[in-house]
């Protein structure tokens, strides 16, 4: 039988595969953020926002802001158009 370490393999410095880590996270985040932003700008257009890109930019930035825009801004307004696929696509990645 062998001693207790030499069966596991080699692995890369644990704190690179860490740092790895941390930037997909990063990345994962920043990716989540954005489509939710793109999905904002698209829906607020559709409702007919005069200020759709105001939406698009601060509602995933401010909390509270997405909080208004879904839960009372968005709900007093139908949508002109249906959405896009591109807009289903940023809702579903934001999600």
């Amino acid at each position: 039988m062998s001693e207790a370490g030499e069966d596991l393999p080699v692995t890369e410095n644990r704190g690179e595969s860490l740092a790895l880590q941390r930037g997909e996270h990063v990345n994962l985040a920043l990716f989540v953020w954005m489509a939710t932003g793109i999905w904002v700008n698209f829906d607020a257009h559709a409702r007919g926002s005069d200020y759709p890109a105001f939406w698009g930019v601060f509602a995933p930035v401010s909390g509270v802001i997405l909080l208004y825009y879904l839960l009372w801004w968005r709900r007093g307004r139908s949508r002109e158009y249906p959405p896009s696929r591109w807009e289903r696509s940023a809702s579903h990645h934001s999600i």
